[in-house]
């Protein structure tokens, strides 16, 4: 190996040791512009399609009167290529389900729109699962408030 090479014989000074330098400095910056411009893209979608989902998916939470047990027998209307119709076998029977098959259900959905688990699918998608995750999570806590505060008049009547 010379002086003012590497090995293989790449020269690492003089004219054309600049210029490889030079060729990879800019395919790089190439890179990073391409990098940035498309995240920039991402962003205006996000801000555009943002507002307009957060409005849908609101009216849909809205028109189940955000109970959780009809969001998750319903999330085929909002998000139809993660759910089915009958996504978790309740057949339209909501009457009779119990707590623990709500917990599993609210536990299992939001795997499938957790903000983590879309980052393959469109921005719009994600945009939408998120308003799903954060609308499924207030209507669970308000279920389970619910449950907790109805325990405790039966618990109050007993005594």
């Amino acid at each position: 190996k010379g002086e003012g090479t590497r090995e293989g014989g790449v020269p690492t000074r003089g004219p054309k040791g600049n210029a490889l330098l030079q060729s990879r400095i800019f395919r790089r910056m190439q890179r990073l512009n391409d990098r940035k411009q498309k995240e920039e893209q991402e962003a205006q979608e996000r801000n555009d399609s943002s507002a307009a989902m957060a409005s849908h998916v609101k009216e849909w939470i809205q028109r189940h009167n955000k109970d959780v047990i009809k969001l998750l027998s319903h999330l085929d209307e909002i998000f139809p290529e993660s759910f089915d119709s009958d996504p978790f076998g309740w057949g339209g029977d909501t009457e009779s389900i119990t707590a623990s098959q709500v917990k599993k259900a609210f536990h299992r959905s939001l795997l499938k729109v957790h903000p983590d688990k879309v980052r393959e699918l469109t921005v719009v998608q994600q945009v939408r699962a998120e308003a799903v995750f954060e609308g499924l999570q207030k209507a669970y806590k308000s279920y389970v408030r619910r449950r907790e505060k109805a325990q405790r008049r039966t618990n109050a009547v007993t005594k």
